[in-house]
């Protein structure tokens, strides 16, 4: 009998065929639970191994055995006339016949449900659902595709997409999803239903562009979403000279698509929406390049995003877009709360300053000219110019996402909560998968009872689109329930993961503070040195580092309160006094709010200074602020441990005791648990109350506990290990509990 023959006989043939249709099938349901799970790429590729490596010992086992009545045996022991392979044989014909029905199955349900369906979608919470409204009048223009032989000509085809989309921004009666939302897309095929359903729209422009030489082919479609019908589609072939008409052309054929469509206003102005056009190609070419980088935020982005903006004004210094993101490049390079850089305030004024006022002069109703103007006021702390300018903006863009953000820190600037709710809400509506807009909308939930859990998960969305921002959430929810162990592992895997990773350096500086880590907090990273004294109560070296950064940057009010809060923590009302009402001369009749906490604290301070002072009309001027401040925040459901802090200091100046001990109870449940709380100036005469007494003892008790966990942490389950150890002796005698 040939070789052929007895493999035949013997089944190993047919075992070989099942072999490879079992494992296909066991390949596609681990590629599906990979997906699902969210288990790394090389689960799926040792099932595959696995697999592979499986094939020989299949055929060998398959030579060597036969299936008998009394189970196995080796062939060489089984009667030849007994034998029972052509039984087994028909066994095996049905269950590969079975197989491939189940394959081909698979293969008809793949090709039905959309890819979108497992990991191409960025899903949106439900709790961001509840903040947006039905679809609308409404598009979405997706990333259009580089089909440039040269991968770097990216920026380029981006800069296209967001310039058709500013231009479409425009139309009074359609809303528009913003850049950050619609980029989420780049680089994967979704199922275009899937894409409306999550931005919320209606209608999807795609396209794509192939650069070569001097030579421009850009091609667009507009789809409806619902029925994937294409309304309009168009290709361009031109010179690159002729990009800003192609762009006008494309916009002005899909205004006009979507008039007829949607019923559109026609009250565009004298004509319809166009791009503001660069002298040269380069110039532009530079502009969307330094756009992009100021998108992508981290100093090091920004700085190089000057460079390319610089280039596009000295190749046209009349592109007045080019103006105006260069002087938000600049204010986003401040050393400010939410900035990213170390420019002083009077630097980022004398260099953004001359590109704002260009960009008017070329454009007095550029939508960017007033975004610039709304985060540079934003920058100097003047929260009302920021509002003013901010909503300007979005009456020229209603989707310019930055704009909205803007005006949500500006609102909460001077206290007005109910209106700064509304701007984030907005922000998501325009913007659902904006990173900034979901981590302000955790940072809420997290605030409120019983809706932690929400919060979390939407830290954990954050996640799947930046490390650095998504780990920052979480450390921001942990630091402000009181979890200074939990705070201080995710400032850490924030601070490590990303080039935006110095926002981290908050929640370490306070955490390392609360855990008495100092020594750890002072080699992290600058910005946790003030945060470290602060929680130690070290007011000399607070004090000492304040004055520093305030001679720097003389014009920075944020540095000033950090300096006048320290000297009022230390004792020193009256130097402290100084510097609260040089602050509250520049924002007459509103309340001093204190941006690093969110808090109204300072002006409650500043009101035991006057009457420290003997000023009593003036401080029950102050102490009315606060409470007004305290109502607002009831009103808007925005009550945090920092209003209890607020509200005992004002129990304390009316000397009701017994309520500023409640607040400090309040507070220490609902975190942060800063122990510098404890020397607030307003509670010298509750210090040697037993019940004072009792709260502080507390409060010392759950930071011992917290330490012993975030040193079990550090030292022996190190979340960051790769990129920073622990002090040799922060860890001496950690054990493992």
């Amino acid at each position: 009998m040939s070789l052929l023959a007895e493999l035949k006989r013997r089944n190993v043939v047919k075992a070989a065929v099942l072999y490879v249709v079992a494992s296909w099938l066991i390949l596609q349901i681990a590629d599906v639970g990979v997906s699902l799970l969210g288990l790394p790429d090389w689960v799926g590729k040792s099932v595959f191994l696995l697999l592979v490596l499986g094939l020989p010992l299949v055929l060998i086992f398959s030579w060597v055995y036969e299936l008998t009545p009394e189970g196995l045996k080796r062939e060489k022991d089984v009667d030849q006339n007994l034998s029972s392979t052509a039984e087994t044989g028909r066994k095996i014909n049905v269950l590969i016949v079975v197989l491939l029905v189940l394959a081909i199955a698979t293969v008809i349900i793949d090709r039905l449900v959309p890819e979108s369906a497992t990991a191409v979608r960025s899903p949106v919470p439900d709790e961001v659902e509840k903040v947006i409204p039905a679809t609308g009048q409404s598009i979405a223009v997706l990333p259009f595709v580089n089909m440039s032989n040269d991968p770097e000509q990216e920026y380029f085809s981006d800069g296209i997409s967001e310039e058709l989309l500013n231009v479409l921004a425009r139309y009074p009666d359609l809303r528009v999803a913003a850049r950050t939302s619609s980029f989420q897309f780049k680089g994967q095929t979704p199922d275009i239903a899937d894409i409306a359903t999550t931005l919320h729209v209606n209608h999807v422009l795609e396209g794509s562009v192939r650069k070569s030489g001097n030579t421009l082919r850009i091609t667009a479609q507009l789809i409806e979403a619902e029925s994937g019908f294409h309304l309009w589609s168009e290709t361009f072939d031109r010179q690159l000279t002729d990009v800003f008409a192609i762009q006008d052309e494309i916009s002005a054929a899909i205004g006009e698509a979507l008039k007829i469509q949607l019923a559109l206003s026609d009250d565009t102005g004298p004509s319809s929406p166009t791009v503001p056009v660069a002298a040269t190609a380069a110039a532009f070419d530079a502009y969307v390049h330094g756009r992009q980088l100021i998108n992508l935020r981290g100093q090091a982005n920004l700085e190089q995003a000057v460079v390319y903006l610089e280039k596009a004004i000295a190749l046209d210094e009349s592109y007045a877009p080019a103006h105006a993101q260069l002087a938000i490049a600049y204010a986003l390079l401040s050393d400010s709360p939410g900035s990213y850089g170390d420019l002083t305030i009077e630097d980022v004024k004398q260099m953004a300053i001359p590109h704002i006022d260009r960009a008017f002069d070329l454009d007095p109703s550029l939508a960017e000219g007033f975004a610039a103007r709304a985060i540079l006021d934003l920058t100097a702390s003047d929260f009302e110019a920021s509002v003013a300018n901010a909503e300007r903006t979005l009456e020229l863009n209603p989707s310019y996402a930055d704009a909205w953000n803007w005006l949500y820190i500006s609102s909460m600037g001077i206290g007005r909560y109910v209106e700064a709710g509304e701007a984030r809400k907005r922000l998501l509506r325009v913007d659902p998968l904006s990173v900034i807009g979901r981590h302000n909308r955790a940072s809420k939930l997290a605030l409120e009872p019983g809706q932690k859990q929400a919060a979390l998960e939407l830290a954990d969305n954050i996640l799947r689109q930046s490390l650095p921002f998504g780990y920052f959430t979480r450390a921001q929810i942990a630091y402000y329930a009181g979890e200074s162990d939990e705070a201080l592992k995710w400032g850490l895997k924030s601070l490590h993961s990303g080039p935006v990773g110095a926002i981290a350096a908050d929640p370490i500086g306070r955490t390392m503070g609360q855990l008495d880590m100092l020594a750890e907090a002072l080699r992290s990273i600058d910005g946790a040195h003030y945060w470290a004294y602060l929680n130690q109560r070290m007011w000399p070296d607070l004090i000492a580092l304040s004055r520093q950064r305030l001679e720097r940057d003389t014009s920075n009010a944020n540095s000033k309160l950090l300096l006048a809060n320290a000297l009022h923590l230390s004792g020193d009302i009256e130097q402290a006094q100084v510097l609260y009402e040089e602050i509250l001369a520049t924002v007459p009749g509103l309340a001093i709010i204190d941006q690093n906490s969110e808090s109204v604290a300072p002006t409650a301070r500043a009101a035991l200074g006057r009457l420290r002072a003997g000023d009593e009309e003036g401080a029950r001027e102050l102490i009315e602020l606060t409470q007004e401040d305290l109502r607002q925040r009831r009103r808007a459901e925005y009550m945090h441990g920092e209003y209890y802090r607020a509200a005992a200091i004002i129990a304390a100046l009316r000397e009701d005791n017994e309520e500023a001990l409640e607040n400090l109870e309040r507070w220490i449940e609902w975190g942060p648990r800063d122990p510098s709380i404890f020397s607030e100036p307003a509670f010298e005469p509750l210090r040697d109350s037993a019940g004072f007494q009792a709260l502080e003892s507390r409060l010392e008790s759950i930071l011992a506990a917290q330490r012993g966990n975030a040193l079990q942490m550090i030292c022996l389950d190190n979340p960051v290990a790769d990129a920073w150890q622990p002090l040799p002796e922060t860890c001496a005698g950690v054990e493992r509990h």
